[in-house]
């Protein structure tokens, strides 16, 4: 008999624990989405009541000019707004907000948190305005429904309300929650909620996206760099990395040779960087970079001199550039085959502070070719016109549609007429397939646009990376670097790489998705130069 209502009392237990359990779920605290249609409507309606309440707290973000930079969502009655950190604006940044896709709001940049992806906006008015409470991200379970609001890009109109998606709680990885919503371009910076409407985290559709579930810096990361972003902090990513604490301690590895280091511009912008490697106004740079025959070289002290392109040596992917001015301070070189695995080396650029420290990764490596595409689509132009008309410029191709647009009428490729899909395919294969043609290098179309016969480059891209960068250039088909991990942006490639001795050991050729940076070692860069140089037609 005792074992009896022993067993009898182990069942009523479990009956009230999921009597409990199921009670919690019913009170908001764990809820699963149902699995019995039955369940639907009262799980429906739930949804429907978290979204109800929190979609007047998330907003859209317009940065200078009115340029879109996602959503966000606002934390204070004060009007505090908290979003993603991967705008590229700097701290004190004049913003417009859209709160509930309605109503514009001028407000102002605080803080900016590169690694956690996060930062603050204050709103110019002092409301009050209609803010989340935040949750615990410490009490999920996974398979915990959530809720996650933004406006994307291909969505937003003014007047419409955030889109939301449904989703569950799948994990953690380190700072980030993995859920299984579905992010778009523009959903960054917008909020993700528990089931009881409380914010959980931000969503971030640069790190973790799509099919392998999405991430979203949680709120216990804004909690740690609160007071950080209130004080309008820029806390770069760089400066997060790596072994060393504090970068600005090792500032003397780039106290020398910054001085020959040249910002490389087009038409005002940056687009690279360069190194002198002569006194008497010889530069190297990267090829991919420089579109045009002529550009402007920033030196360190200040001038800008107008530089012309003497050479390009494609198997590197450098340029030669060469300006009228002497007494430059040209680099000094450190000796063949020093760049070594587990070196301590600086990307330097024309600050007298390193851009970034870390070690040499791999001894040298050949990266073999990437075979390109050209990312428009074309059918038959209308009746009467010769050529075949672009119907389609690819999503994210920014670089592409910022040459050739919808409605242009391809006349020709690489010279040749095109008449029919054919020709323009074949033509287009056969560059494509060239050992010498990589990603980054450009097919030349002749278009007709307007009336008017233009002659543009359309640039090759990858058939690997599904997002552009605005400035990319090649970053395959090099037959000899090294890789480190004193990354730096796209924009400054094509600056040296120095040793502890302050000694160029190399020039940054190619950034892999930001993690590593391929190098061409100095004795290359040397003897390519030295080659280009009896070439260059240039007094």
């Amino acid at each position: 008999m005792k074992s009896i209502s022993m067993v009898s009392g182990i069942a009523c237990a479990a009956v009230i624990f999921a009597g409990l359990l199921a009670l919690a779920k019913d009170q908001g605290e764990i809820v699963m989405a149902p699995s019995r249609p039955a369940d639907l409507p009262a799980f429906e309606k739930k949804v429907q009541e978290v979204y109800e309440r929190v979609a007047p707290s998330t907003v859209t973000l317009f940065g200078p000019q009115m340029q879109y930079k996602g959503s966000g969502v606002i934390i204070d009655p004060k009007g505090l707004v908290l979003t993603h950190g991967h705008h590229d604006l700097e701290p004190g940044t004049p913003m417009t907000v859209a709160i509930g896709g309605k109503r514009k709001v001028a407000a102002k940049l605080l803080g900016v948190h590169h690694y956690y992806d996060q930062s603050l906006i204050q709103l110019d008015d002092k409301g009050p305005w209609p803010a989340v409470p935040l949750g615990n991200p410490k009490e999920l379970q996974p398979g915990e429904a959530c809720i996650m609001l933004g406006f994307p890009k291909i969505y937003y109109q003014d007047g419409r309300p955030p889109l939301v998606r449904l989703g569950r709680v799948l994990g953690f990885v380190g700072p980030q929650i993995i859920s299984s919503c579905r992010l778009e371009g523009g959903d960054s910076g917008g909020p993700l909620f528990n089931m009881k409407g409380e914010l959980l985290g931000t969503n971030c559709t640069s790190a973790i996206k799509g099919e392998h579930g999405a991430g979203h810096p949680s709120v216990e990361c804004f909690l740690q760099i609160r007071e950080r972003l209130l004080a309008g902090e820029l806390i770069k990513k760089q400066a997060l990395e790596g072994a060393f604490e504090d970068p600005s301690a090792l500032a003397e590895l780039a106290s020398v040779t910054h001085r020959s280091v040249v910002q490389v511009l087009l038409d005002g912008k940056p687009v690279g960087l360069g190194l002198i490697i002569d006194a008497d106004g010889w530069i190297v740079t990267k090829a991919s970079a420089i579109t045009l025959d002529q550009v402007v070289c920033q030196l360190a002290d200040g001038r800008r001199l107008e530089a012309s392109v003497a050479g390009r040596i494609r198997a590197h992917d450098l340029g030669l550039l060469k300006v009228k001015a002497d007494e430059l301070v040209a680099a000094s070189w450190a000796e063949a085959g020093a760049a070594k695995p587990g070196q301590i080396l600086a990307s330097v650029g024309i600050e007298p502070r390193p851009l970034a420290i870390g070690v040499v990764c791999s001894p040298l490596i050949d990266v073999p070719r990437e075979r390109g595409q050209l990312t428009i689509n074309l059918a038959p132009a209308d009746a009467g016109v010769a050529g075949l008309r672009i119907t389609e410029v690819w999503k994210g191709r920014d670089a592409v549609a910022r040459v050739v647009r919808v409605g242009d009428v391809v006349t020709h490729i690489n010279g040749v007429a095109t008449p029919d899909v054919e020709t323009f395919v074949r033509v287009r294969e056969k560059q494509l397939d060239d050992p010498a043609t990589v990603v980054g290098d450009t097919i030349p179309l002749t278009i007709l646009r307007d009336g008017k016969v233009m002659k543009v480059e359309v640039p090759i891209e990858s058939e690997s990376f599904q997002q552009m960068d605005e400035f990319r250039g090649r970053r395959t088909g090099f037959p000899a670097v090294f890789t480190h991990d004193g990354t730096v942006p796209r924009k400054q490639l094509g600056g040296p790489v120095v040793d502890a001795q302050g000694k160029v050991i190399g020039v940054n050729i190619a950034t892999i998705w930001g993690a590593f940076t391929y190098a061409i070692p100095a004795e290359v860069v040397r003897k390519a130069v030295a080659e280009a140089k009896n070439k260059a037609a240039v007094p």
